[in-house]
């Protein structure tokens, strides 16, 4: 059962589409301590202000700029998180 619930998961899992949103998945997964899609909302998946706060320091040390704190209250998936960071969005 667990395989087959891995290999389920594995198969809706796309490849981050550029660097910078591979560093973003990475980060979340750090600060959730779980593997994700793409499309993986950050508070659905349970983050709370603990893991938010493991989640900019992950992105701080990886990318080298601190990011504020809206961009995750905004976009809280992880394309739309890095799409916010890359300049393509602004506060909501």
């Amino acid at each position: 059962m667990l395989v087959a619930t891995y290999w389920n998961k594995l198969w809706l899992w796309s490849k981050p589409v550029s660097d910078l949103e591979a560093k973003v998945k990475a980060a979340f997964e750090e600060a959730l301590g779980k593997f994700l899609s793409e499309d993986a909302d950050f508070f659905d998946e349970g983050g709370d202000s603990l893991a938010a706060e493991q989640l900019f320091l992950a992105l701080e040390k990886s990318l080298g700029v601190a990011v504020p704190s809206w961009v995750l209250l905004d976009h809280s998936s992880i394309k739309e998180f890095a799409e916010a960071i890359a300049g393509k969005s602004s506060p909501g």
